[in-house]
């Protein structure tokens, strides 16, 4: 998802893009992510790919 300050970079100088337009960047991001997930819990996916990534960066 998009934060606040990603926003406003976008929308700030002589590039503008519309916050519909934004918007549907994020839809588009979610609906790929949730269609990679094959019926998996979202919520547990999400948390075992934390666990993984933390564990592959422990020192």
């Amino acid at each position: 998802m998009t934060n606040t300050a990603t926003l406003r970079k976008r929308c700030s100088g002589g590039n503008t893009v519309s916050p519909q337009k934004l918007r549907l960047d994020s839809y588009l991001a979610e609906f790929m992510w949730r269609s990679k997930l094959n019926n998996r819990d979202p919520f547990e996916t999400t948390l075992k790919d934390i666990a993984e990534f933390w564990e592959s960066h422990k020192a």
